[in-house]
């Protein structure tokens, strides 16, 4: 609780025009102050990278803008709940964590790719059965609503392939 009421005290210091916000260029402004960076410090908050410490106290699902130049600004309470979070070293459990959806996301993006590259070999197999021909006119071809492709695709739908099929 005294961690937090220092924050908050913190956090109304920086912001000097009283709106409750903070911007990036506040934010960094107030932490080029040695005093302010050796209180940081003490309380285990690293301000070397200052642009990412701002970024990490962001609050990404309401990502708040300031009304006037539309710059994001953290508001008190993720002000913070940010240096709640990211005081003191990295937990294994964090770290676990980190590694847990590194290792998801990584598995997603292989999953996506390896479906993009089959579509485009089933794409490369039509088109190498294609006549030799200009890229305009195979274009006018492909996309004409008489091709045997069904013209410009809509979302959801699929290319007929020369065999018939779908692709």
């Amino acid at each position: 609780e005294n961690f937090c009421n220092e924050m908050k005290s913190i956090f109304e210091e920086a912001d000097t025009d009283g709106t409750g916000a903070i911007t990036r260029e506040k934010f960094l402004c107030y932490l080029r102050d040695e005093n302010v960076q050796a209180y940081f410090t003490t309380h285990q908050l690293d301000t070397t990278e200052a642009h990412d410490l701002f970024d990490l106290m962001l609050d990404s699902d309401k990502k708040r803008r300031s009304p006037e130049d539309q710059d994001p600004v953290v508001l008190i309470e993720d002000f913070v709940l940010g240096c709640m979070r990211l005081r003191g070293q990295a937990k294994s459990s964090d770290v676990a964590t980190l590694l847990r959806d590194s290792k998801r996301l990584g598995e997603k993006t292989m999953k996506g790719m390896r479906k993009i590259e089959k579509q485009l070999f089933v794409i490369g197999r039509s088109l190498s059965s294609l006549p030799d021909m200009t890229h305009t006119s195979f274009f006018n071809l492909a996309f004409s609503p008489t091709s045997r492709w069904g013209g410009s695709p809509s979302p959801g739908s699929h290319y007929q392939t020369p065999g018939g099929g779908r692709a």
